[in-house]
């Protein structure tokens, strides 16, 4: 909003960037679009990943899940952070060898009753990053891999892996937490059979 005019007579234009939209804004993809403290902000960057790991870059700190779209969409709630660290470094000829760690908690819907719960969340990273196909019948067993073109968001790499990391089917660890639930739903259903 720009102010004209000076003294105790102002006048005040309202500038929009969309005049003709008259649809609704999505909020939930619109709250997606977070954005970084100044210190995190590599892990936005596009960047070769060739130099990532000749320069042995390492990418540590906590991120809001919001920043991770892809992820999010799988969450029953966009809240909460993520720990996470990630390690570049060379692993023979374009080859390059991700090492790190993701841990953190986040919201999904139970598959048993319907609820939803915290997830703890946490895996190991080891990832052999690849530009050429021909190289995949050469790479070590023990990591998994990755072909990727020579630029990438680091943010990428680490979204793959926190969705690897989910549970096939997620449910609370404890069934326990599902039998109010249950009672209430079969209670329900009950009561709708002898009507």
């Amino acid at each position: 909003m720009r102010t004209r005019g000076s003294g105790a007579r102002s006048t005040c234009l309202s500038v929009s960037f969309d005049k003709e939209f008259t649809g609704n804004y999505h909020r939930s993809i619109m709250a997606r679009q977070a954005v970084l403290p100044h210190g995190q902000r590599g892990w936005l960057a596009w960047q070769d990943v060739f130099d990532l790991a000749a320069r042995g870059s390492v990418f540590e700190g906590t991120l809001p899940v919001s920043v991770f779209p892809r992820f999010s969409e799988l969450l029953a709630a966009v809240e909460g952070d993520i720990d996470a660290r990630l390690a570049f470094a060379t692993a023979g000829v374009g080859r390059v060898r991700v090492e790190g760690r993701v841990e953190g908690a986040v919201q999904l819907v139970c598959q048993r009753c319907l609820e939803h719960y915290s997830q703890p969340i946490g895996s190991r990273v080891g990832v052999l990053l690849v530009t050429d196909e021909a190289l995949i019948p050469h790479l070590p067993a023990e990591f998994e891999h990755e072909v990727v073109s020579e630029r990438i968001r680091p943010l990428d790499v680490l979204e793959d892996e926190l969705m690897m990391s989910l549970p096939l089917v997620p449910v609370h660890p404890d069934p326990a937490d599902c039998e109010a639930t249950a009672r209430r739903l079969l209670a329900a259903a009950h009561d709708d059979l002898m009507e």
